[in-house]
């Protein structure tokens, strides 16, 4: 067992962890409740679970049974299931469009200001910025850490 921090880990979880680091040149997020013992790497999968997280938190306010008819008439009617919302976000954009018109803008604001409190960014004005350009503002801002 190797020692970092407050957690003990494998032979296998410290090679894993250094393989990661070096070979995809990843910073740190420093998520002490990872499963790796000092952090999990900011690779584009905590990214994309934190915007995951952010968008079913910005449609709570719909109420949890019209969050789930949401989902799931995203996942029937456009093809995007909940898992792929990250990694398609601009159909996710479309078809919320789609589905409200223009309430889709309160909802892209309510999902833009639950990302930036996830992160602990700083304030930025989320009243004229669509989801796509919010969430590549925030990218920028991780990214500079």
């Amino acid at each position: 067992m190797w020692f970092c921090g407050p957690r003990a880990l494998t032979v296998q979880q410290y090679v894993l962890s250094v393989h990661k680091y070096f070979m995809g040149a990843r910073r740190f997020s420093f998520n002490m409740n990872s499963s790796l013992p000092w952090g999990s790497y900011m690779v584009r999968d905590d990214f994309d679970k934190t915007l995951l997280s952010a968008i079913e938190e910005g449609l709570g306010p719909l109420g949890d049974s019209s969050k789930q008819a949401i989902f799931f008439h995203l996942e029937k009617s456009f093809d995007i299931r909940k898992e792929s919302i990250p990694t398609k976000l601009k159909e996710f954009k479309d078809a919320l469009e789609g589905i409200f018109g223009p309430g889709a803008q309160i909802i892209e604001k309510s999902i833009a200001r639950c990302l930036q409190n996830k992160w602990g960014l700083q304030a930025e004005n989320v009243d004229n910025v669509d989801i796509l350009g919010y969430v590549d503002i925030v990218k920028r801002q991780v990214r500079k850490g």
